[in-house]
């Protein structure tokens, strides 16, 4: 159905979980939002699409955030998803406004700092 993730960078991992790659997005979110990503997923084959949703960190956090997802016309066989599969570039926009306490659990400590700024 195209939604296993191929890639994924360090910060998208902090927030779902280190072994997202291979996994089936629709596991990082909510059951009820899952119709909506296949619908989202269907639309962006033809253009671009932002779907607003809610991520589903490791230890169950529901964090809000908005889907840039892009379809790929080209043949995803060099992903390892097999000729003629799907593939998505999915940007991921996190909301910085926090209502109540979702994100209690989760600390951004200096390894992930450290991390992040590998990264720029």
């Amino acid at each position: 159905d195209g939604s296993t993730i191929a890639r994924a960078d360090e910060r998208f991992m902090m927030l779902t979980r280190k072994d997202i790659v291979g996994k089936d997005l629709a596991g990082s979110l909510p059951a009820d939002e899952l119709s909506r990503l296949q619908e989202c997923l269907q639309r962006a084959k033809l253009e671009p699409v932002l779907l607003p949703t809610t991520l589903l960190s490791q230890t169950g956090a529901r964090i809000k955030a908005s889907l840039f997802v892009v379809g790929n016309r080209i043949e995803s066989h060099e992903a390892g998803l097999g000729q003629g599969a799907p593939a998505y570039l999915i940007g991921i926009r996190t909301t910085s406004r926090m209502e109540g306490n979702e994100l209690l659990s989760t600390e951004l400590r200096e390894e992930h700092a450290e991390r992040l700024m590998a990264q720029s």
